[in-house]
């Protein structure tokens, strides 16, 4: 697991470069996703880290994170 969280910080230090580049030609914003609505594979590494990410919550953010996430589900 550990591999697969330094590609992860390897892909958030090129965005970060790309972004700081041409940061007038992008619509990413914090909050924003709009291209987390497209089609897209989740991996198995990815739904073990959010399933550890949720875990690691209170339990009233928990609910509420769940809440927010049901329209979409």
């Amino acid at each position: 697991m550990q591999s697969y969280l330094n590609f992860l910080q390897s892909i958030d230090e090129w965005f970060a470069s790309i972004l700081s580049r041409h940061a007038d030609q992008m619509q990413c914003r914090r909050g924003c996703a709009l291209c987390c609505h497209g089609l897209f594979d989740i991996s198995l590494p990815d739904a073990l880290l959010v399933t550890e990410g949720m875990m690691a919550l209170p339990d009233r953010a928990r609910v509420e994170v769940g809440a927010r996430a049901e329209p979409l589900g």
